[in-house]
């Protein structure tokens, strides 16, 4: 039961994502005295905003929201969205949700909450012990890295899963899915049939002492020259839809240099540059190195040698 009791209390929806179509449906009961009155508004929502969606009831009168239902109507984006009752003093968040697009989240008359894939298929109740998984062991066998602070990526040597070989995709590169050969070394973690993975915990050991990056690999290139000073254009590919929010916006995700052969270079380099398209599709952005020790590139790099560049402020 979700109830209005005030001509200061209503509900409504904020939105993250400027970009997204999000429709709103929802149906009341108003009470006064002995007249009961339905009613319902439809919303739509194109901006990142606070919007009202179930509005307040006249005086005397105590509205019961009987349903909400929220679709992200959009084609590609991801929206955050959290559905707030206020009394004009107290803002209280209900329930929050990323919608992925073509989601839906619904209020039901029980006070229940339900989260929908694109297909209406109904999400499993999330938290702890909620969740059917298995567990995936591995082993890597390094080789030696290079100097201190130095990043070294063991993708490259044998044990399980496989060495993986990124091949020769060129210049403008591959996405990376972990289904193809040219992937064999990659995690085998299976599609689910309905909703998403959730990695839900990792547990790593090693024989020396270091810090430990799990990273997913959406994107690999090869084919740049190490002697040029100036641009070397880059065509890339759309991005799997594994973003932070499953999507291909490029949201949480890195630009790193990973050395798959022997490298030339004479001394240690601060001054390579990337320039890209951040997750809100602002162009024109760069992504840098700095001189010092594991944030810049070593001398002669070792084979396995990866090194994450620093992308601009707040992307």
């Amino acid at each position: 039961m979700l109830l209005l009791n005030s001509t200061s209390d209503l509900v409504r929806l904020v939105t993250s994502a400027a970009a997204s179509t999000i429709e709103v449906h929802a149906s009341w009961m108003d009470v006064s005295g002995a007249t009961v009155t339905p009613d319902r508004k439809n919303t739509k929502i194109t901006t990142a905003t606070t919007t009202t969606i179930v509005p307040s009831p006249a005086a005397a009168t105590t509205r019961n929201v009987k349903a909400i239902y929220v679709t992200n109507n959009s084609p590609g984006t991801s929206c955050n969205v959290a559905i707030e009752h206020t009394d004009g003093t107290n803002v209280i968040e209900l329930m929050q949700f990323i919608l992925l697009p073509g989601e839906n989240l619904g209020y039901r008359e029980d006070g229940s909450w339900v989260h929908r894939d694109q297909n209406g298929a109904e999400y499993p109740p999330s938290g702890l012990g909620s969740y059917n998984g298995r567990s995936v062991g591995f082993m890597k066998s390094g080789t030696a890295a290079d100097a201190v602070a130095y990043w070294y990526c063991t993708a490259k040597d044998a044990g399980f899963p496989g060495a993986w070989l990124p091949g020769t995709p060129g210049v403008n590169g591959r996405v990376t899915d972990g289904t193809t050969v040219a992937d064999n070394g990659c995690f085998p973690i299976a599609n689910p049939s309905v909703g998403g993975n959730y990695l839900t915990e990792v547990n790593m050991a090693s024989s020396v002492n270091h810090t430990h990056v799990l990273f997913d690999c959406l994107w690999v290139n090869s084919g740049l020259v190490v002697t040029t000073t100036t641009a070397q254009a880059i065509t890339t590919p759309t991005l799997p839809a594994r973003d932070l929010n499953g999507t291909t916006n490029g949201e949480g995700c890195g630009i790193a240099l990973y050395f798959s052969a022997a490298s030339t270079l004479a001394a240690a380099g601060a001054n390579l540059t990337v320039s890209y398209t951040n997750s809100d599709g602002t162009a024109g952005r760069t992504a840098r190195l700095l001189a010092i020790a594991g944030s810049q590139v070593p001398a002669t790099p070792v084979v396995g040698t990866i090194v994450w560049f620093n992308l601009d402020a707040g992307d």
